[in-house]
């Protein structure tokens, strides 16, 4: 593993997208089955 030395991230961005993701899989997850509980991420 490199060390991460990236720069010019935009990290709001990254972050909202990550958000996005995160709420499509939690609304995957509440209409598949919603008494199991596992989250995906």
């Amino acid at each position: 593993m490199r060390p991460v030395k990236r720069s010019r991230v935009n990290k709001a961005r990254s972050a909202g997208k990550f958000r996005k993701q995160v709420g499509k899989t939690k609304m995957a997850n509440l209409r598949s089955n919603p008494m199991r509980g596992g989250w995906r991420l």
